[in-house]
């Protein structure tokens, strides 16, 4: 069966699941999605009125510290609204999520888990340093007998590895695992240029130190740190050296990403000409301006990045009747599943 034929025959089962077992539930959310925008929207009108009235008790009285109060008022309001929705949409997606990917084959539905090992993130080499990870959406199975791992996924950067502290972002988007075709015998990193997130580095430690210099310029913690900064860099440094720089005879894919590779015969083995038009066909796909990828230890992983929610099948602010949102859903999963096709990994020779 070819791709085209597959990702069909999923799309027919898609609709026929949709309409036979999802539209009658999302009717029933969709009377509950009412029910709770129309409280929130009136909640949202009450909390307007107030702020416009402490504005004009402010403004008429000169009482400026109550100016804050609208502020506070807004910012509660948004966050609320983020809340319900969230909320909202997690209970959609228990309603219906797994009975939807049935559609799909072998494939299984993993919320609030990690399907992808971070010992496999760190060995991608696609990241810097991160000590929180958080993921959403996961999903594992099996696409023309090649099993695959999808996580969207977060990562972050900090000392205390506590949620709740202060983290730098190091990803958000999508991560996607493959076993490889072939052997890979070293590390080859395609990266989207300008993207300096890769390979461990410690992206947190040089912040730290340049607003610890601005704040406690003379302060003994900001030469230790200083100090620890300098060695991490240096072994960050050593690890870069030995991931040399591949230049490339396409001198459109050159401009566009930078390439590492522990060995530059293999890594031409691995970037043909097919595999730059396949990269740039799942970046389009995706609607993204900043992808990467890492052969490693036979498999191979690429990082989307993205700010938005992916793998989403409704929210508080979408009529429960329109499938657009479900189209949009098989879209996504289906573009990760022909990248088996795009990188022939079904397949023993070529790529």
């Amino acid at each position: 069966m070819t791709q085209n034929t597959q990702i069909a025959e999923y799309k027919k089962s898609f609709h026929s699941i949709y309409h036979k077992e999802i539209a009658p539930v999302m009717r029933e959310f969709e009377s509950e999605r009412k029910k709770l925008l129309g409280k929130l929207i009136r909640k949202l009108v009450f909390m307007s009125i107030s702020a416009i009235a402490l504005i004009v008790v402010s403004l008429t009285f000169k009482i400026w510290y109550l100016l804050l109060l609208p502020a506070v008022i807004i910012i509660s309001c948004v966050f609320d609204i983020s809340k319900s929705d969230r909320i909202f949409a997690r209970r959609l997606k228990d309603g219906v999520m797994r009975r939807l990917i049935c559609s799909f084959g072998d494939i299984n539905w993993v919320p609030n888990r990690e399907v992808i090992s971070e010992l496999q993130l760190r060995s991608s080499g696609i990241f810097s340093d991160f000590t929180i990870r958080e993921a959403d959406d996961s999903f594992a199975g099996s696409y023309r007998g090649v099993n695959f791992e999808i996580s969207e996924t977060v990562l972050k950067e900090n000392f205390n590895k506590r949620k709740d502290g202060f983290a730098v972002p190091v990803f958000k988007g999508v991560v996607i695992n493959f076993p490889m075709n072939k052997t890979v015998k070293n590390t080859t990193i395609v990266a989207s240029r300008g993207d300096l997130m890769i390979l461990g580095a410690p992206i947190v430690l040089t912040i730290v130190p340049i607003l610890l210099f601005i704040f406690f310029p003379h302060h003994p913690t900001t030469v230790k740190t200083l100090g620890l900064v300098l060695i991490l860099w240096a072994a960050y440094l050593l690890k870069i050296k030995s991931m040399k720089s591949v230049k490339l005879e396409d001198p459109v894919f050159s401009r566009k990403y930078k390439v590492y590779s522990s060995d530059q015969v293999e890594s031409r083995y691995l970037l043909t000409p097919a595999f730059m038009e396949r990269l740039n066909n799942i970046k389009t796909a995706f609607g993204v301006n900043k992808i990467k990828c890492s052969f490693y230890n036979d498999q191979l992983m690429f990082a989307i990045s993205t700010n938005k929610n992916v793998f989403e099948i409704g929210s508080l602010f979408t009529p429960m009747e329109s499938p657009k949102q479900f189209e949009i859903f098989f879209n996504e999963l289906a573009s990760i599943l022909m990248m088996i096709d795009y990188f022939k990994l079904d397949e023993k020779t070529g790529m």
